[in-house]
């Protein structure tokens, strides 16, 4: 009928997402990549566990996107012929909140020589929340 009343309880609202779009960089472009051979992995530091998605490279613009909530991850990257790369992701939350946020990335080929004080000049920092 007409005269029904209806009360509906949200128990729970889904966290907001930022959008981290990652662009991947090889040491040598002389080699060719196969991007179906990446895996990426993304492991919540707060409990150890993977996060669940399927990230997947897109070899068309050179990047992959993570879609995450507000949390401390750390970010895993493995493909044949090259080194293991691992980088801290924090995204952050509240009043630094961002919805959208790039990163860039090198991987190296196996038996890659880096210097002793090597540091990462295409890597940018872990953090992503709004600039100050």
């Amino acid at each position: 009928g007409d005269l029904d009343i209806y009360r509906v309880i949200i128990n729970s609202v889904e966290a907001p997402l930022t959008a981290v779009v990652t662009k991947l960089f090889m040491n040598d472009s002389s080699t060719a990549f196969n991007a179906s051979d990446l895996n990426i992995t993304v492991i919540d530091r707060g409990t150890s566990k993977n996060y669940p998605g399927d990230f997947r490279y897109n070899p068309l613009k050179h990047n992959f996107i993570l879609a995450l909530p507000a949390g401390h991850y750390r970010v895993i990257l493995e493909a044949t012929g090259y080194e293991k790369t691992e980088y801290p992701l924090d995204i952050l939350d509240k009043k630094e909140f961002a919805t959208f946020t790039d990163k860039k990335v090198i991987m190296y080929q196996n038996g890659f020589a880096k210097p002793q004080n090597f540091s990462n000049p295409k890597q940018s920092p872990g953090k992503v929340g709004k600039p100050k």
